[in-house]
């Protein structure tokens, strides 16, 4: 988004709201809270990249599609969600301090894009689960092995 659009939105919004929203701005944030973002981004192009790479060449699949798949699989320490979700994947979830059913909440996700779904749940993995994620061994191999 350009600065004259992200402008022309800010203007719309409430002044209250929009003091509010720049109140933040000159708060000193906490550097591991930075660093989070910094990782999550990053690791989101990555993942992208990665996907794109290994899918982006089919005309029935899409890279999205698959990301949240693996991205559940390996949040299911390896269990399909049809047997259910085990204990690892709802203390991920759980760390949104307003979830309070794991289940409801990943069924309330799905009604959402599926680049929505990512983020929300890339977000809820920590920088090092995030790396696990990616250095995972069949998402290093070339498509088709």
């Amino acid at each position: 988004m350009d600065k004259d659009t992200l402008m022309h939105k800010l203007n719309k919004l409430p002044k209250e709201l929009l003091f509010k929203i720049l109140s933040y701005t000159y708060e000193i944030q906490d550097k591991s809270m930075l660093e989070d973002i910094r990782n999550f981004h990053k690791s989101r192009q990555i993942i992208d990249s990665i996907y794109v790479e290994k899918w982006g060449h089919s005309i029935n699949e899409h890279h999205l599609d698959w990301i949240i798949n693996d991205m559940f699989i390996f949040m299911n320490n390896n269990i399909p969600t049809m047997f259910g979700y085990c204990a690892k994947c709802k203390d991920i979830i759980h760390r949104n301090p307003f979830v309070k059913n794991a289940e409801k909440y990943i069924l309330y996700t799905e009604i959402k894009y599926v680049d929505s779904q990512i983020n929300i749940f890339l977000g809820l993995l920590t920088s090092k689960e995030r790396n696990e994620f990616i250095s995972q061994e069949f998402l290093l191999l070339p498509f088709g092995n």
